[in-house]
């Protein structure tokens, strides 16, 4: 917000979300830019009053929070002008905030775009070991933007930077060749299968691919045979049928075995944070 004050741009705030005042306000202040989290975008790609006339004069879209699904980008992007950006985007508080950016223009969906200027990216293992192009583990970041460290909790910055200045992010992510790179999920999130690895946000994606479905999150639950196995939570849009077993089978038929939902929950309402990521934590305490 200071950069855009900076320039001279004027800055629209709404003191609470409602979505027909959100478009109207986005109408009436013919707003050019939309910085939105993955719910906001949800909601965006799905409600009968998003269309172009209400959002004909945004030419960009910058999201950040999460990783989003192409499938939900594309959908905004139907509604929106043929030539409109959507840029995704990624960082930390710990990098002040921002590590990755996609260019303006750049259509390729599934990612976060390349490194910002004077940051440095590596992909490790959990030895450390840098890894090459496209194998995934975590992504650390070394750059000017980087934190000094906890505010008395050395503890908590020792384990979080090395000694060397690259902070640990926790976060799954892979680099190709050209720089691009791509968000997997949490660390401390994915789901153990009888000691496979499986990235909540994958089975996500591919939920929210699903026509009756709003949104969807998806847990590791325990089970005494697996150690763990996938539970979907999903809200259905109004008025369409809730069915678990149709849901499953079309997640099921596009992963591997130890990656299908066991389960799958439907609620109202998925529990985030206030800038969008969905807070896991909350429902395992609610429902597992």
């Amino acid at each position: 917000m200071l950069h855009k004050l900076s320039i001279g741009a004027k800055i629209v705030t709404l003191p609470t979300f409602e979505t027909e005042t959100y478009l109207n306000a986005v109408k009436k202040y013919n707003a050019s830019v939309l910085y939105i989290v993955p719910a906001l975008a949800s909601i965006l790609g799905s409600h009968p009053k998003s269309n172009k006339e209400y959002l004909s004069s945004v030419h960009t879209y910058a999201c950040a929070a999460a990783p989003l699904p192409e499938h939900d980008i594309r959908k905004v992007l139907e509604k929106s002008r043929p030539d409109a950006n959507f840029v995704q985007m990624y960082g930390l508080t710990e990098v002040s905030p921002l590590a990755t950016c996609i260019p303006r223009g750049y259509k390729k969906y599934n990612n976060v775009g390349f490194a910002v200027s004077n940051t440095k990216l590596r992909i490790v293992n959990s030895e450390d070991q840098s890894l090459g192009p496209n194998e995934v583990g975590e992504l650390l970041i070394h750059g000017p933007q980087i934190m000094k460290g906890y505010r008395n909790n050395p503890e908590e910055t020792k384990a979080a930077i090395t000694r060397d200045g690259w902070f640990r992010t926790g976060d799954l992510a892979s680099i190709d060749k050209d720089g691009v790179v791509i968000i997997r999920d949490r660390i401390k999130e994915l789901i153990k299968v009888k000691g496979f690895q499986v990235a909540p946000a994958e089975l996500e994606g591919i939920l929210k691919e699903h026509p009756d479905i709003l949104d969807a999150a998806v847990i590791g639950v325990p089970n005494a045979k697996m150690g763990e196995v996938p539970k979907a939570f999903v809200v259905i849009k109004g008025g369409r049928r809730k069915d678990s077993d149709g849901i499953k089978k079309i997640v099921n038929d596009k992963v591997a075995a130890f990656k299908r939902l066991y389960d799958v929950e439907f609620v109202e309402y998925l529990p985030r944070n206030p800038s969008g990521k969905i807070l896991r934590r909350v429902l395992r305490e609610n429902y597992v």
